[in-house]
């Protein structure tokens, strides 16, 4: 299903390569096929062409995850995650992401505050592995007062 639509907007990008739009559909259909280096590929050069929408970085930062380089995450997404503009689920991902990074680069407190934000705004989006990674950043956390 997902084949088809990347096929056209493909083409898309190919025919418009400075349409921020197009890279952001392509970015999202990448991101829906687990296609990280792709995605990554993909938001990056959307956020080039536009200001960022609420989904792009979020999308490059878990396209950059999934590539495990946490270091990059961060500075794509501090400072968005708590943006006005952006609605509140799609906040509380970015937060989520934040932790992830910050528990992969060893920044425990950060890493703990991060899941306590996402948990504020999505208390029913964490998952199980969300919650045992967050107690585990929490208990870290501690460990380092």
């Amino acid at each position: 299903m997902h084949r088809q639509g990347e096929t056209e907007l493909r083409e898309a990008t190919r025919l418009a390569p400075d349409d921020a739009m197009y890279w952001r559909e392509l970015a999202w259909v990448l991101y829906l096929q687990r296609s990280w280096s792709d995605c990554q590929v993909a938001s990056r050069r959307a956020l080039e062409l536009a200001p960022p929408d609420e989904l792009v970085p979020i999308l490059l930062g878990a396209a950059l995850m999934e590539l495990q380089r946490p270091h990059e995450v961060i500075p794509v997404l501090i400072g968005r995650a708590d943006a006005g503009h952006v609605g509140q689920d799609y906040r509380a991902w970015a937060w989520r992401l934040l932790a992830e990074a910050y528990g992969h680069t060893g920044d425990w407190q950060r890493a703990a505050d991060a899941w306590r934000e996402s948990e504020r705004l999505a208390p029913d989006g964490l998952g199980r592995d969300g919650r045992a990674l967050y107690a585990e950043a929490v208990e870290q956390a501690l460990a380092l007062r």
